[in-house]
Order: structure tokens, then C-alpha cells, then sequence
């Protein structure tokens, strides 16, 4: 326990809550017309999440919480900014800092595109937002300038898409993971989200990522 991190994941944010119940089309049509009801739901799914966590902090005691509720399609986001500014920041904001009032690192799970509210997701807290390559990485590491951790997927659609078409080749891999690693791995503030490998092209992507790990040690404060 002295040597390893523990990490609860806890799935089914306010927005997945809110369409698992109600069906996704009417879960964004309620964000719409209803505001008020929906807020009135968020914020009982807040108070259920802060229960939840005082008893994951009494019973686990977690270093770390990843927290699941996914914001975004391929393109954009499923709501717009002020919806989300309006209906869920200032409510995720709750359940982060009572997170962190219980020692507990929060790491944020949040799936689609959604650049445009990447800085304010460091504003309320979120210590590392576990996301998706689809975004601009390099321009968000930027803007943030250090304030939150970037845990991102590896170019799994991308990879996938290509090695289906017969055009991804192992030097566009090592290419592509290798200058990203080493570019966005001197921030501090960059990890790639890697599995245990299960085809050839992610056997490569452990390769690259072991080899630059080794070559970085030591080369910054995270």
C-alpha cells in the first residue's frame, strides 16, 4: 500500500445519469427546455456523488479518484459552453473540492471533443483530465501553461482506421507517437493513456513510449 497508487473509479457522471434515465435525445432536449428541473437532478446527483466519496474516503482511502462523465462527439461538444457553464461547472466544482477536502486526487474521464472548455475544466480543479487524441493537444497543453495534467489516448481511432485501410505502416507509428512523446512529455504536465498491447501497431506504441520514458527520466518536475 506504502508503494502503490490507489485509484476508485467512479462511473456515471451528472450528464450520463441524466441520459441513461431519459434517453439521450430527450436528455438534450431537457438541458434545453428544462434547465431548472435538470439543475434540480444535477444537484441530487451531486449531493448522491458526495456521499459516495465520503464513504470511498472512510472505507478505501483512495490517492486518487477517477471520476467518469463524458462531454463531447467527434466534432464538438454535446451542449454548448454556456449550457455547460451554466448546468454542470459550477456542480462538478462541488464534488472536486469536496474531493479534494478529503485528501483525494480527482482525475476527470471525459470522452469527445470539447476544446474550447479544456481551460476552464482546470479552473474548477480537475487535477488530470483523461481524454481523447481528437482534440489539439499541443495547443491545449499551452494555453493551460502547467495547471492541469493531460492523460490522453494514442491515435486508437486514427491506427485503427488506417491499419484497416493498409496504409499505416511501423515507421508512421514510431514517427508519430515518438514526436508527440518527446513534445508534449516535456510539459510535465502529458501521459499517454497505454494498454498492455493487442495488436502490432500498439506493441509499437509501448516500444516508443518505454524508450522515451527512458530517455526523459529525470528531465523534469512534474
Amino acid at each position: 500500500r506504502e508503494k502503490q497508487m490507489v485509484n476508485v473509479v467512479v462511473l456515471i457522471g451528472l450528464f450520463e445519469r441524466l441520459h441513461c434515465l431519459m434517453g439521450f435525445e430527450n436528455a438534450l432536449i431537457a438541458l434545453l427546455e428544462d434547465p431548472d428541473e435538470v439543475g434540480e437532478f444535477f444537484d441530487a446527483m451531486v449531493d448522491f456523488k458526495i456521499r459516495l466519496i465520503d464513504k470511498l474516503a472512510e472505507y478505501y482511502k483512495p490517492d486518487m479518484i477517477t471520476f467518469h462523465d463524458d462531454w463531447g462527439t467527434q466534432r464538438g461538444p454535446f451542449f454548448s459552453p454556456e449550457t455547460w457553464r451554466e448546468l454542470i461547472k459550477p456542480r462538478m466544482k462541488k464534488i472536486i473540492d469536496h474531493t479534494h477536502e478529503k485528501g483525494i486526487i480527482f482525475l476527470l474521464h471525459s470522452c469527445g471533443k470539447y476544446d474550447q472548455i479544456v481551460p476552464e475544466i482546470a479552473e474548477i480543479g480537475v487535477d488530470t483530465l483523461q481524454c481523447m487524441d481528437i482534440m489539439d493537444i499541443g495547443k491545449l497543453l499551452e494555453e493551460l501553461d502547467g495547471k492541469m495534467t493531460l492523460q490522453v489516448s494514442v491515435h486508437t481511432q486514427d491506427f485503427n482506421a488506417r491499419d484497416s485501410a493498409k496504409v499505416l505502416t511501423p515507421e508512421i507509428v514510431r514517427e508519430t507517437v515518438g514526436k508527440e512523446f518527446r513534445d508534449w512529455g516535456r510539459s510535465g504536465r502529458y501521459f499517454p493513456c497505454i494498454f498492455q498491447p493487442a495488436n502490432w501497431y500498439e506493441e509499437i506504441v509501448m516500444d516508443e513510449y518505454l524508450k522515451v520514458s527512458k530517455e526523459q527520466a529525470g528531465s523534469y518536475t512534474a
